[in-house]
C-alpha cells in the first residue's frame, strides 16, 4: 500500500523499458526519447507518466499500459507518441493524455470498453488509431485556449489551429 516513484529516467535502451508494478506508479521527467516505455502494468491503482524537461518526449511502445484505476500521461515540453494499447484493463476508470503545445500522436489506444472517460489534450494531434469507450465519453481539446479547432480539415499545418480530418474523427 504505497507508491513507486521513478524520477529523472533516461529511457535509453536498444529495446523497450518494461515496468511491472503492484502499487501506484509514477514516472517523472523522461530525459529523452531514444528508448521506449512499454508494458507498464499496475495491479495497484494508478499509473502516472509525466515529463517537464525541455525537449523530453514520451514514446509508448507497442505493448500495453494497464492500470486498475487511472492512467495519466503528460508532457509540458515535449511530444507524446503512443503505439500500444492504453488502459485496456477492464477496471481502468479514466485515461488522460496531455502533451500541451507539443504534438500528440495516437497510433493506438485500444477498446476501453469499461473506461468512463478518455481525455486527449494538445494543440496539435495526429489520431491514427481507434479511440473507443462503451461506458463513457471521449474528449478531444486544445491545450491553449487561443488555439482554434477545425473539424473536417484536409491539412494539419495551419498555425494556431488544432485540426482533425474526417478520417481522424
Amino acid at each position: 500500500s504505497g507508491s513507486n516513484l521513478i524520477t529523472n529516467i533516461a529511457a535509453i535502451a536498444s529495446g523497450a523499458v518494461t515496468i511491472n508494478n503492484a502499487q501506484n506508479l509514477t514516472i517523472t521527467d523522461i530525459a529523452d526519447s531514444t528508448g521506449t516505455i512499454a508494458a507498464i502494468s499496475s495491479t495497484g491503482s494508478n499509473v502516472s507518466i509525466s515529463n517537464s524537461l525541455s525537449g523530453g518526449t514520451i514514446t509508448i511502445g507497442t505493448s500495453d499500459i494497464e492500470a486498475i484505476g487511472t492512467i495519466t500521461i503528460s508532457s509540458t515540453n515535449g511530444a507524446i507518441t503512443t503505439s500500444g494499447e492504453i488502459g485496456v484493463d477492464t477496471a481502468t476508470t479514466s485515461i488522460t493524455i496531455d502533451s500541451g503545445s507539443a504534438l500528440l500522436t495516437l497510433l493506438a489506444l485500444g477498446n476501453n470498453s469499461n473506461t468512463t472517460s478518455i481525455t486527449l489534450t494538445a494543440d496539435k494531434m495526429n489520431l491514427g488509431g481507434n479511440i473507443q469507450t462503451n461506458a463513457g465519453t471521449v474528449t478531444l481539446k486544445q491545450s491553449t485556449s487561443a488555439i482554434a479547432i477545425n473539424l473536417g480539415s484536409t491539412v494539419d499545418t495551419t498555425s494556431s489551429t488544432l485540426e482533425f480530418s474526417d478520417t481522424e474523427l
